[in-house]
């Protein structure tokens, strides 16, 4: 499988994750036992934050796809250089999708960051 190809996959299901999957799946009750084992994690690494989740994911993607690069595991050249130039703006309009996928994320917080993170066995 094409390494690149692999990354792209995984951003699509991470934006997916974040924005629509996770909260549908907190609302069903046969999905409960997943997010009780999945929750030391989340709180660990993202503090059950989706906003959070997606920084660091976007973070991480920017740090290992140059790493990967470097080390030539992945070559990103060749595929820029097929992206036409009047395509440009559509890469920028991908951007901004992320950009407003972080904003909406954190609208739709209501609670503060530290009653988020707290285990559902210690919420009043």
């Amino acid at each position: 499988m094409n390494l690149l190809a692999f990354l792209i996959g995984l951003t699509a299901f991470v934006a997916l994750y974040v924005v629509w999957l996770r909260p549908w799946l907190r609302d069903k009750p046969w999905a409960q036992g997943f997010f009780a084992g999945i929750e030391p994690v989340e709180i660990a690494l993202w503090r059950k934050s989706e906003s959070i989740l997606w920084a660091r994911f976007l973070q991480a993607v920017g740090l290992v796809v140059p790493l990967l690069q470097f080390v030539g595991a992945v070559d990103i050249a060749p595929y820029l250089a097929i992206v036409p130039e009047g395509y440009a703006p559509y890469l920028l309009l991908v951007i901004f999708v992320a950009g407003q996928i972080g904003e909406r994320l954190r609208k739709d917080t209501t609670k503060p960051l530290d009653v988020v993170a707290l285990p559902e066995a210690d919420r009043v």
